[in-house]
């Protein structure tokens, strides 16, 4: 089971002291950390008044509580909440610039005191030995570390793709994206979030993410078609990775491959493909030293 332990638009300040008192009753075995509230700052002064209100309040309750204790002999007021919302009639619809989506060079540091109190809570997880989903930091300073012989101000690219569009079709032909990073920044969604942008943008009617190569079907249906098909096994990730976007899968009659030379087509199929995977088992012992 899980738990959402959380306030609306919380700090890192506030999410350590909801974290602390969770752990008064509760020991989880993991902890997942909603990332944004890094980002999530006021001025200075104010953040660090944010910080000790709730230190304050988490060590003498009677801070936090003491506006419940003047509806002591009358019934306070309780909110009604609907399917988990609650309604407001003072809501007001968004009616501002619509360009704020749009891709931008500005970038927001996260500030020290965010920082100081998402330490916080990574050392209280330590001393409860909870694990926390923070795996790819260690993953993430070692691709860093492959950028160090970059100039401080240079651009690497780390994905790139080929889309043809014409009469209403928009054809990813080909994608790929660097080593550099790839796992770490999602270079390969946000690539193609921006092609499936643009070819909204040029009004295309479909937009082909490309093939994804399947098994034969083990069964066949009761009127003679064939089963269901499912990716072959080098493809799996690539398939979960396409439909993540929404995508439909269609189904295609498939491909026939016309040899022209048997033995070259065994190297092509069988020794290419062994080989690629010894290549990349080396690549990794080599890096795990």
């Amino acid at each position: 089971t899980s738990f959402n332990l959380c306030k609306g638009a919380a700090k890192t300040s506030e999410a350590y002291y909801l974290l602390k008192h969770g752990l008064d009753y509760q020991h989880p075995d993991l902890i997942l950390i909603e990332s944004n509230m890094l980002f999530r700052t006021d001025d200075p002064l104010s953040d660090l008044g944010t910080g000790l209100t709730e230190f304050f309040e988490y060590y003498f309750p009677f801070c936090r509580y003491h506006n419940l204790w003047q509806a002591v002999g009358s019934a306070p007021s309780l909110r009604e909440y609907y399917m988990g919302y609650l309604i407001s009639e003072h809501i007001l619809p968004y009616t501002g610039d619509t360009d704020y989506l749009k891709p931008t060079d500005e970038r927001k540091k996260i500030e020290p005191l965010s920082t100081y109190y998402m330490d916080r809570i990574l050392k209280l997880c330590e001393k409860n030995d909870i694990d926390v989903i923070d795996k790819n930091t260690k993953s993430y300073n070692e691709r860093m570390e492959e950028t160090k012989d970059y100039p401080a101000d240079a651009r690497i690219p780390v994905a790139g793709g080929l889309t043809i569009r014409y009469g209403g079709f928009a054809n990813c032909v080909f994608g790929g994206t660097r080593n550099i990073v790839r796992n770490n920044t999602r270079s390969s969604h946000y690539m193609n979030y921006l092609r499936l942008l643009r070819s909204i943008d040029l009004g295309m009617d479909y937009h082909d993410l490309g093939y994804v190569l399947c098994d034969s079907p083990e069964t066949m249906e009761a009127d003679g078609a064939l089963g269901p098909l499912s990716p072959n096994e080098d493809f799996v990730g690539i398939s979960k990775f396409k439909l993540s976007f929404g995508a439909r899968y269609t189904e295609y009659i498939g491909e026939y491959i016309l040899v022209g030379d048997s033995f070259r087509y065994w190297l092509y199929k069988e020794l290419m493909p062994k080989a690629k995977k010894a290549k990349m088992t080396v690549i990794r012992l080599i890096r795990n030293r």
